[in-house]
């Protein structure tokens, strides 16, 4: 059984949760309190309604949505934090928007007549045929790696060292910088963190879907947070401090006040548990603290800039994403061409690691090097910008970066340890308790559906109806 209802033929391969009845929290009585209204909270929350129990909903933020995000930039909706639904087909989050009535776009971001290769090492433009022919082998050899066992052992210390050593057997520097670009650039965004902090195994630990497209949601995210959210009991602005809690049930503390509760369903941000900003009492036991350290939290931020007219592309009205091949690994790597989806001329340039920590800790400098880069990409048509914004995850103190990611020290089974109940009263919902799409959007609704029917003690799945037009 699947964890959405479909009205379509079930395909191969759609089930995100699809693990039965949890054990742990069965209970018909009481409300249930879930902090945090992202995608897992709303979640757990819409099933359990759904389902006859009472649901308060805690958010500290004054919006609904968590890393879901979508705002209004000089007349564009463009999304801060989740942006794609990665993997359609096979994705049910795709299946479930449909069902809701949430239109969506294939973003297409990978046709070779949809995109322009810059190497600022040459400063010339790159073969799109050959540029696609080896991300073609990037994406081979990183299959590869997702297929090997999660507890391989390796010489190597890191993913990078491991990159490396097959770039380095691939004949002409050319074919091993374009090599590089698809495997390290497009890992390292992936995974929220540069390959050298990653663990040689995480592609094994969080694969990813294969050979399947990416969809843009019409109007942004928070289509999908504003039919999750429908008719739930939410508290926003509302910040939680502690959690006590033993065999009677759970107090949970705020900066305005104490809430009682049968349980309580804690889907904040894995940086937000590292931050030690929420107390338990009694303290969680030390397999969980354990967990929390030893998973990593990346960080990937957005450079937002918008203009008058889409000098970029070669017609106005064909997309054009750019690419950006530079000897520094993750260097602007690419600015995707948000126009269509948007509704206004919009570049956004997606980045980790080392520069997205230094556009958190002062984006001007950033800025100037995204646009000069622009500028010398197309000296004869660039304009500058009439608005930029940049996000800021790793400064938000309710998400502490954007997503898990496996780093050295981390093991598949750290996931699983996350998930667990304490004292069969403390649940934990979250993309970084759902080691199967650890980082994504259908990961922390799965981990959502996950917790409701542990407390109910039923396999019932999350429903979404379809919003009136």
């Amino acid at each position: 059984m699947t964890w959405w209802t479909s009205g379509r033929k079930e395909q191969k391969n759609l089930s995100l949760f699809n693990g039965g009845v949890p054990t742990g929290a069965a209970d018909d009585k009481g409300t249930v309190i879930v902090i945090g209204a992202g995608a897992a909270g709303l979640t757990a929350a819409r099933v359990l309604q759904d389902n006859g129990r009472n649901v308060l909903v805690i958010e500290g933020r004054d919006r609904i949505g968590g890393r879901m995000h979508t705002f209004d930039f000089g007349g564009a909706a463009v999304d801060e934090g989740a942006n794609w639904i990665h993997g359609v087909p096979e994705n049910p989050l795709f299946h479930l928007a449909e069902e809701a009535g949430i239109s969506t776009t294939n973003d297409d971001v990978g046709h070779p007549l949809r995109m322009q290769v810059f190497d600022s090492g040459s400063g010339r433009a790159v073969s799109i045929f050959r540029f696609v022919y080896m991300l073609w082998r990037a994406n081979r050899l990183s299959g590869h790696f997702a297929h090997e066992s999660k507890s391989a052992a390796h010489a190597e210390a890191n993913l990078a060292e491991r990159f490396e050593k097959e770039i380095a057997g691939v004949h002409g520097k050319m074919n091993q910088r374009l090599l590089r670009y698809g495997l390290r650039t497009i890992v390292d965004l992936t995974m929220a963190e540069k390959s050298e902090l990653l663990h040689p195994n995480a592609l094994a630990i969080n694969p990813d879907y294969e050979n399947t497209d990416d969809y843009t949601i019409d109007g942004g995210y928070r289509q999908l947070v504003n039919v999750l959210a429908g008719g739930l009991d939410i508290r926003t602005g509302t910040r939680v401090t502690q959690i006590r809690y033993d065999e009677h049930g759970v107090t949970v503390v705020t900066d305005h006040e104490e809430y009682q509760g049968a349980h309580v369903i804690v889907t904040v941000p894995l940086g937000v548990l590292k931050s030690n900003s929420i107390a338990f009492d009694p303290p969680l036991p030390e397999q969980k603290t354990q967990a929390i350290g030893n998973l990593g939290f990346g960080n990937v931020e957005k450079v937002f800039l918008k203009f008058d007219f889409p000098f970029w592309r070669s017609s106005p009205h064909q997309t054009r994403h750019l690419f950006h091949m530079s000897d520094t690994v993750g260097d602007f790597p690419a600015f995707l061409d948000l126009t269509d989806s948007s509704g206004q001329p919009v570049l956004c340039s997606i980045i980790s690691g080392d520069q997205s920590r230094r556009l958190a800790a002062d984006p001007e400098p950033l800025i100037d090097e995204a646009t000069g880069l622009l500028k010398t990409m197309f000296p004869d048509t660039y304009q500058d910008p009439t608005a930029v914004h940049v996000s800021n995850w790793q400064n938000d103190p309710f998400a502490g970066g954007s997503y898990s990611t496996p780093v050295p020290g981390t093991s598949a089974e750290d996931y699983d340890r996350l998930a667990m109940p304490v004292a069969g009263r403390v649940l934990f919902a979250g993309e970084a308790t759902y080691q199967e799409r650890g980082g994504f959007v259908e990961g922390a609704m799965g981990s959502g559906v996950r917790e409701a029917r542990r407390i109910l003690g039923q396999e019932v799945d999350l429903v979404l109806r379809k919003v009136p037009t």
